[in-house]
């Protein structure tokens, strides 16, 4: 079974912790380069296929990174400007982004970008409705931000853990995919990669395929960077930030020898393909 494999393309600095939503650490090492690196690299030798959600801020500093994910042969899709979570900003605020981050990313790659995430899945119950009418007014086939379950920043408890079209609007959502521990629920990917032992996630995704349904796991370029820079914060949140760096590469690559990986978009297109080949069989 072809499973979702996902980036959050941005640097290390991208962040939001207690005490640093405001604030930026300072933007004079960027480690982006090297990590792209590492990550085609795994991509090739696993022959993997992904969705980078790219920031536009991003895409804006190093385009010839994004045309060498492209012509790889991954997905380019959305992941707003500057890495703002939705409730820092207006209806009108967050439309300026997106449209700003994607018109930046159809100009680099010259393709219609299909795909949206927010910042830390930073989607809840209150604000769910700004984000889509921003997406569906852009044109966007789907998004895939809402995680069933609670986070610090977002999240829908009892939001359906699967991809399914939201009622009222044409918006595919791809769900992160969850793992469940002492009945609560933790997103397959980034932090929770680092943290826990292989054997873990893999398991969570086969009680998935048990389901036939498709894993969607995310990782985020510094996650397998050995040497990030620390951040402005105390101990605590610089050990969160760089737990398990150092091992994650290997982990990641067996992770991506255990399953077949794919983009979200190619996934949407072999779904349009199953329902021409049903409608020729009906005929």
């Amino acid at each position: 079974m072809n499973h979702f494999l996902t980036i959050d393309y941005e640097e290390w600095y991208h962040v939001h912790y207690p005490g640093l939503e405001k604030s930026r650490a300072p933007k004079l090492i960027n480690r982006i380069d090297v990590t792209t690196g590492y990550l085609l690299e795994l991509l090739s030798t696993t022959d993997s296929q992904a969705t980078f959600f790219v920031l536009g801020e991003i895409a804006q500093m190093h385009p010839e990174l994004i045309v060498e994910i492209h012509n790889a042969g991954h997905e380019i899709a959305c992941h707003g400007w500057g890495h703002e979570l939705i409730d820092e900003l207006t209806q009108s605020e967050l439309e300026e982004s997106i449209i700003k981050a994607r018109d930046v990313l159809e100009n680099t790659v010259n393709e219609k970008i299909k795909g949206f995430r927010a910042p830390n899945f930073s989607v809840s119950p209150s604000n769910i409705k700004k984000l889509l009418d921003v997406l569906e007014k852009c044109d966007f086939v789907y998004d895939s931000s809402v995680f069933s379950g609670k986070l610090y920043y977002g999240g829908i408890k009892d939001a359906p853990p699967f991809e399914h079209i939201f009622t009222g609007y044409n918006i595919i959502e791809f769900p992160p995919s969850a793992g469940n521990f002492l009945g609560i629920n933790y997103p397959l990917g980034g932090f929770y990669i680092r943290l826990l032992p292989a054997g873990i996630i893999r398991k969570a995704i086969y009680k998935i395929e048990k389901k036939n349904k498709r894993a969607n796991i995310y990782i985020h370029p510094k996650d397998l960077d050995s040497e990030n820079p620390s951040l402005p914060a105390g101990p605590i949140i610089n050990w969160i930030h760089n737990v398990g760096c150092g091992k994650s590469k290997a982990k990641f690559r067996e992770l991506l020898k255990s399953f077949r990986f794919i983009s979200i978009s190619e996934g949407i297109a072999g779904k349009v393909q199953d329902a021409k080949e049903e409608e020729k069989t009906d005929k």
